[in-house]
Parts: C-alpha cells; structure tokens; sequence
C-alpha cells in the first residue's frame, strides 16, 4: 500500500507532477500537509484519477502511518549520511509505506525526522570517483520515478502502469469513482484525526475554518489557484 505525502505552505504551490508520479505507480492516495489550496497545473487529469488525504500538520499524518502500520521514507535530491541513508537496491522496504516529497528536493529538518530512511539518487562527476564532496543529483522528479519503480518491484502491493514511449499509461474517463477514498482508509483517515484532536485539546478544527487553520500553522492562503 503506497502513500505520497507532500507539504503545502500556501495555494501557489503546484503539485500536478506529483499527482502524475502518484498515478503511475499505483499509489492509493496523495496525502496533502497544510493548507487545503493548491496547484494541480500539468497533472493532465491525475487529479481525477486519485484520491488526495489532506491533514493540517505532520503529526496528524504520523499517527495515520502507525495506524495503518506505514514505514515513512523521503525522496531527497540532496544526499544525506548517516543511518537514515537509505539504499535503494538492498533496502527491506515495508509493505506498506508513505514517500515524503515536496516541489523543492531538499526536505525540511521536521520532514527527514520523520522519515526512518531517506533515498537519494547520486551520480560520480569527473574523476573524483569515490569522493564524497563532488556528485551530481538526478533532477528530483526523475528522483521521485526511480524511487517509487524500486518500491513496486520489490514490494507487490502497488501496481506500476505500462507506458507507451516515454509517458506512462493511464486511461483517461469520465468516472471520478477513482478519486474516492475506500471505507476502510477513510475511517483511519478520521481515527487518526480524531486522535490528534484529543492529544492536542486546545486545537479544536471545528472552531477554525480552512483560512484560520491554515493562519494558525503558518500557511499563507488566499488567491485563485486551486
């Protein structure tokens, strides 16, 4: 079972690449952190094809993952040392899991504490092979693409879509049905919620629309893009 979760900071930010990656590799849900408003430019119809988890902050989303016995891994473009290093062609990866990407490649400090292994895609440059000081990254879409391709070979929950050419296949309809969260992850999804409201008594969602929810955790709202 396979999850993408990605910080939104305010409505200007686009996650139709996102979207796309989400689609083509089977994942069950895109999990939005923040704000409610956001960009879906260049998800040629992803978005109709996808169900979107929206919590207010990372800790909602931390207990939907031990609710639903999730490991969390982060896709960074910059590479990181030490034991949250994560190697894609010898990782154990859990059966069920959360990737944290977001539009910049580089993840935030709270974003790689929550992650228990982080990927990153490395190439040698010039002919200091070996050194830790000179690489150069894949661009971080093609970062999220390899990740994920490595996830559903190894672990057959998730199902990768054929591709014609360059593009991966999805057949375009007009039945939203695809965007509707299954019963059962939909009663973790209020669980979860429901549990982080009665851990943090003094935060009550019901008192605070979008706009005072997204004021409240530092979200910059407002504007038409959505």
């Amino acid at each position: 079972m396979l999850f993408l979760a990605i910080e939104v900071r305010n409505c200007h930010v686009n996650i139709g690449t996102q979207l796309r990656s989400a689609v083509a590799f089977g994942a069950k849900a895109v999990i939005t952190i923040g704000s409610t408003k956001h960009g879906c430019h260049g998800s040629f119809g992803a978005s109709s094809h996808i169900p979107i988890i929206h919590f207010f902050t990372w800790d909602e989303c931390v207990i939907f993952a031990k609710l639903m016995d999730c490991a969390v891994y982060g896709v960074s473009q910059i590479p990181i040392k030490g034991e949250k290093c994560g190697n894609i062609n010898t990782h154990n990866y859990n059966k069920n899991a959360i990737f944290v990407i977001n539009t910049s490649g580089k993840l935030s400090e709270k974003e790689l504490n929550l992650c228990g292994h982080v990927f990153s895609l490395v190439l040698p440059v010039g002919d200091s092979e070996g050194s830790d000081s000179v690489y150069g990254s894949v661009n971080y879409e093609g970062s999220i693409g390899v990740c994920l391709h490595y996830y559903t070979s190894f672990v057959h929950v998730a199902a990768e879509r054929g591709f014609t050419g360059e593009k991966y296949n999805i057949e375009w309809t007009n039945d939203f049905s695809d965007t509707i969260l299954d019963a059962d992850t939909n009663s973790v999804v209020v669980q979860a919620k429901a549990q982080y409201l009665a851990e943090h008594p003094n935060c009550n969602g019901n008192d605070l629309g979008d706009e005072g929810l997204g004021g409240l955790f530092g979200f910059e709202d407002g504007g038409d893009d959505v």
